[in-house]
């Protein structure tokens, strides 16, 4: 073998070492770093990146819609517990009504969503909030994700 081909070799197994490890990085550091938004029972901000969307925000980019229900007061939190754990690699870390906390967790890397939501029983509605931590697109995640909770309600 000559040289310049072992070179290349080694650069593309460093190359892809340095990505991957840098994913798995990204995934542990999401892990670790909840915001402190959902600490005080109120749903958060948008996160001004496309990888976020709010039934509180004005802004078309990050907006969707709440999620409406005819259930009696006493089921609904029920219901909305079953279709919350029913999204896979989710787990809820806060459930002290009318306010609800989960973190849903990505396949291959372990990267960490938030996702918020809370109860008005006034207008029948649940609001929600549902973002990544890191980055910068999800590729719709979180929009789908919030419309397959619907989906389940």
């Amino acid at each position: 073998m000559e040289p310049t081909f072992i070179v290349i070799i080694a650069a593309v197994f460093l190359a892809d070492f340095a990505f991957f490890g840098a994913l798995f990085f990204l995934g542990a550091w999401s892990r670790a770093n909840r915001p402190e938004s959902v600490d005080n029972g109120k749903i958060g901000e948008v996160t001004g990146k496309p990888n976020c969307v709010s039934s509180f925000s004005t802004d078309r980019k990050y907006q969707i819609d709440p999620i409406a229900y005819q259930s009696d007061e006493r089921e609904v939190w029920g219901e909305l517990i079953e279709a919350v754990e029913s999204i896979p690699k989710t787990r809820i870390v806060t459930n002290e009504p009318p306010y609800l906390y989960a973190e849903t967790f990505s396949k291959v890397f372990g990267f960490v969503d938030d996702l918020e939501i809370m109860q008005n029983e006034e207008k029948k509605i649940f609001h929600v909030r549902s973002a990544s931590r890191v980055g910068y697109s999800d590729m719709g995640a979180n929009r789908k994700r919030v419309e397959e909770l619907r989906k389940k309600f």
